[in-house]
């Protein structure tokens, strides 16, 4: 099945599949607090993030998604 387009939206949150566009936001994430990460590998920096974006992209299918909380409307 193919993600492109695919977005799932709920009252809180919004799924969509990872993309290259995500990238600098991965990257930004990464770098806030590292203790939020200790429990999971994390890429970091832009060639990690966009090594991982690349490898989760190539698997075909929504294996890894972008969350994006919904502060407001």
């Amino acid at each position: 099945m193919k993600a492109e387009g695919l977005a799932l939206t709920g009252a809180h949150i919004r799924l969509e599949p990872l993309e290259r566009g995500h990238v600098d936001g991965l990257v930004a994430a990464a770098a806030q607090d590292p203790s939020l990460y200790q429990w999971s590998p994390v890429p970091q920096g832009k060639v990690e993030a966009l090594r991982y974006v690349e490898s989760a992209r190539a698997s075909g299918g929504m294996r890894e998604v972008r969350r994006c909380m919904r502060l407001s409307e």
